[in-house]
C-alpha cells in the first residue's frame, strides 16, 4: 500500500513538474503573442494613417481635376463662340466684297454701255 502510494506521489509529483514546464512555455508564448500584437496594433495604425493621407490626397487631386475639366470646358465653349463669331464675321465681309465686286461690275457695265 505503502508502495502504491509513492508510485501515485511519484507519478503525480511528475505529472505536476510537466504541467509547470507547459505552464512555463505558455507563458512564454503569450508573452510573445502580446509582443507581436503590440506591432501589428502598430502597423495598422501606420498603414490606416498612410490610407488617410492617400485618401485626402486623392480628394485633392479629383477636385482639381473636376476644376481643370470645368475650364476645359468653358474653354472649349467660348473657343466654339468665338469660332462661329469669326464664321459670321468672315461670311458677312465675304457676302460684303461679294456685293462691292457686284456693284463695281455693274457700275463698268453701265458705263460701256
Amino acid at each position: 500500500m505503502e508502495r502504491d502510494k509513492n508510485t501515485d506521489l511519484e507519478l503525480l509529483s511528475n505529472r505536476v513538474q510537466q504541467l509547470e514546464e507547459e505552464n512555463g512555455e505558455m507563458k512564454l508564448n503569450v508573452c510573445k503573442l502580446k509582443s507581436q500584437t503590440e506591432k501589428l496594433d502598430q502597423e495598422k495604425q501606420r498603414m490606416t494613417d498612410r490610407l488617410e493621407d492617400t485618401s485626402l490626397r486623392l480628394k485633392d487631386e479629383m477636385d482639381l481635376y473636376r476644376k481643370m475639366m470645368d475650364k476645359l470646358w468653358q474653354n472649349r465653349h467660348e473657343f466654339q463662340k468665338e469660332r462661329e463669331a469669326m464664321q459670321e464675321v468672315h461670311a458677312r465681309t465675304h457676302t460684303q466684297y461679294n456685293s462691292h465686286i457686284f456693284s463695281s461690275i455693274c457700275s463698268y457695265c453701265t458705263q460701256l454701255l
